[in-house]
């Protein structure tokens, strides 16, 4: 089974094949083998994968319904808040587009099944023999609370990503748990983490370390942060990196906002836009973007005519740069490098302002110091 995306095939399939809330095993009844043999491996159960496809679902049978506590452990929110809903309805729930990623992963586990009914709507439901024992495990205290820990472990784990982009097994897991006062062995967090991540693709491991998806070269990042080994990580405190885990969270400053104002008022865009265009920006400073890349994209965005009209908007943007959250820094900012490490400062952007105030010719080093003629450079 795809576990980030239906197939549209097999979604197709998954609806028509029963028309009716059944028993976990006739559910279990509408996978394919290929499909079984994945619950099983989902669910560490050895001695019946040589099993025809019907024993092997009656097998699976017995083995789900004894392993339902363990499997609910598993859990964060999203599919706690699901089950919940179906409970409210007798199990039985009509399907939405938001459900898919839930669904794909509840699959995996057997517990929920999908039928059409004859007014061809598609739902969702709970075996109606392990009805009652769902029931009992989502409003049990021991079962809620794990199921609150490994949300709030997943959650502290993207916000740290957001402002290190990679972090070591280890180091995460000592920053976590740091946060949560809960001192759990390093395995545990790591089968927290693995679990939750195993539904979408918002964080991957590449050897011993994990890494935000927007990281593309694991590597030079890692070796970028090495050779700042005295420089620690950026301290956050818990708020910030809960807020930080959030879908498209973005970071504004002052200095953010002073460049906002000055883009709404002196160019035809909407504060959309301009807030668009900031959050893409302060994105690829943090990945480690050339500062005269920026300017180069800004001056054909903008439709920069000549070099008087890009000289204030470099000037915030770069207080901004100087300002923004590196990861090759570990989550500091270029400014707050310069005063905290002087000896292992990441270089501020400047620009050479008497430059700025001189007319530049098109075959002339062009002034945002790029290196390039000023022709192939800001001046397009």
């Amino acid at each position: 089974m795809n576990i980030n995306q239906l197939n549209a095939n097999n979604f197709c399939k998954m609806f028509t094949s029963l028309n009716k809330q059944v028993s976990l095993y006739e559910t279990l009844a509408t996978y394919t083998k290929n499909d079984l043999d994945e619950v099983r491996k989902d669910l560490c159960i050895s001695g019946i994968s040589s099993l025809n496809k019907q024993k092997l679902a009656m097998a699976l049978d017995a083995n789900i319904k004894a392993l339902l506590p363990e499997i609910l452990k598993k859990f964060t929110d999203s599919e706690y808040k699901l089950l919940r809903n179906m409970m409210k309805h007798n199990g039985i729930l009509e399907y939405k587009d938001e459900f898919s990623d839930v669904l794909s992963y509840l699959r995996r586990f057997g517990i929920i099944g999908c039928f059409k009914d004859n007014n061809d709507e598609n739902y969702i439901f709970i075996p109606e023999d392990i009805l009652m024992s769902i029931s009992a495990l989502i409003n049990n205290l021991n079962i809620v609370s794990e199921i609150k820990q490994n949300e709030k472990v997943t959650k502290l784990l993207k916000g740290l990503l957001f402002y290190y982009g990679v972090l070591p097994f280890q180091k995460a897991h000592d920053m976590i748990t740091n946060y949560t006062k809960k001192h759990d062995p390093m395995v545990n967090t790591f089968n927290i983490i693995y679990e939750s991540f195993k539904k979408d693709d918002e964080v991957y491991v590449h050897n011993d370390y994990w890494c935000s998806k927007q990281v593309r070269d694991p590597e030079e990042l890692i070796t970028q942060q090495d050779t700042k080994s005295n420089i620690n990580y950026f301290s956050l405190n818990e708020e910030q990196v809960l807020n930080a885990s959030e879908f498209n969270f973005v970071e504004l400053n002052e200095y953010d906002r002073e460049l906002s104002t000055f883009l709404c008022d002196n160019f035809e865009v909407s504060k959309d836009q301009v807030l668009e265009y900031i959050q893409v920006i302060k994105l690829k400073f943090k990945i480690g973007y050339q500062f005269n890349e920026i300017v180069e994209e800004f001056s054909v965005k903008f439709e920069v005519e000549n070099l008087e009209q890009l000289k204030q908007p470099i000037d915030l943007i770069i207080v901004v740069y100087n300002n923004s959250t590196q990861w090759r820094l570990k989550g500091h900012s270029p400014g707050n490098v310069s005063k905290t490490k002087k000896n292992h400062q990441q270089p501020i952007v400047s620009i050479n302002k008497q430059g700025l105030n001189t007319k530049v010719g098109r075959n002339d080093t062009c002034p945002c110091g790029s290196g390039k003629k000023y022709k192939n450079c800001c001046l397009k």
